[in-house]
């Protein structure tokens, strides 16, 4: 199995570090989130996308993406 590559986009790193400062203020479980990622199989690189908490309506957050 190939070793892949790991980006993280800047939305997505914003997206956690947000996050991770109302998890540590409301003491929240990180499974509340959901990660978006893409793999890119010729490339073995994965992208994280955003990093969103599951009641977030996260459809027109990534339909206005630019990649």
């Amino acid at each position: 199995m190939p070793m892949y590559d790991v980006i993280i986009l800047p939305l997505a790193e914003e997206d956690i570090v947000n996050n991770t400062d109302y998890i540590a203020f409301e003491k929240c479980y990180y499974k509340n989130y959901k990660i978006f990622f893409y793999i890119d199989k010729e490339k073995t690189t994965v992208y994280v996308l955003r990093v969103l908490h599951m009641l977030v309506n996260a459809k027109p957050l990534l339909l206005k993406m630019r990649f």
